[in-house]
């Protein structure tokens, strides 16, 4: 069953709510209309701005290709998830935002909750790309742990396979040079600015710069 959902913000404080088909835009800063997908079990969720609201923290940003559905959890019950995409006022993207909730929240708090994570992101970034680069290095440092612990397996397991070895080795240097084109992606943008938000995320990111480096092999 469809429904449509109205927000309004006073603040850092969001109000949602229920509406009808007949809703006024005027009323609200945002309203929500979640439909169900032709074909699968996802939903798209439809976002209406009210234009002339000033009261918006997500400021120029827009919330697009936001989904909702469920995933299976690792021991077998499901999840209710919502992935989106936020685009900055240069219209620069971050894709596939995340969010997961138990299976009884209901839809308009998964809704809430996907504003709220835009907000946070739009109060902690620059811009989308920022976001971006910051996200693919929290997501490529996972891939190289991952990685490492199959190494350690590989390597104490009583009959090693080399050739396994080699290539989870191999592959791992090359998350290596990709964690790293990331990095120096996002701190030449960084450098560019003078923002204290800028100056507190290139401290954050010499942080996980050195961070990486101590996990690495030492002579």
């Amino acid at each position: 069953m469809d429904k449509i959902f109205g927000l309004k913000f006073n603040g850092p404080i969001i109000k949602i709510e229920e509406v009808d088909n007949d809703f006024d835009l005027s009323d609200y800063n945002y309203v929500c209309n979640v439909v169900q997908s032709v074909g699968s079990n996802l939903k798209k969720i439809i976002i209406a701005e009210n234009e002339d609201s000033s009261s918006s923290p997500l400021k120029k940003w827009k919330i697009t290709d936001a989904v909702y559905g469920y995933t299976q959890c690792l021991h077998g019950s499901y999840q209710r998830t919502i992935s989106f995409t936020m685009v900055d006022e240069d219209g620069n993207e971050a894709y596939n935002i995340w969010l997961g909730h138990n299976d009884d929240t209901e839809p308009s708090a998964i809704v809430k909750a996907m504003f709220i994570k835009a907000q946070k992101i739009v109060e902690d970034y620059p811009s989308a790309l920022i976001y971006k680069y910051f996200q693919e290095l929290e997501d490529i440092k996972l891939s190289m742990v991952i990685r490492h612990h199959f190494e350690r397996l590989f390597i104490h397991s009583y009959e090693p396979d080399l050739y396994s070895l080699i290539d989870n080795l191999k592959k791992a240097s090359e998350l290596l040079k990709k964690w790293y084109d990331t990095y120096k992606k996002a701190k030449e943008l960084l450098s560019e600015c003078n923002d204290s938000k800028s100056k507190k995320l290139l401290n954050e990111l010499e942080d996980k710069f050195n961070d990486i480096i101590s996990r690495l092999p030492q002579n």
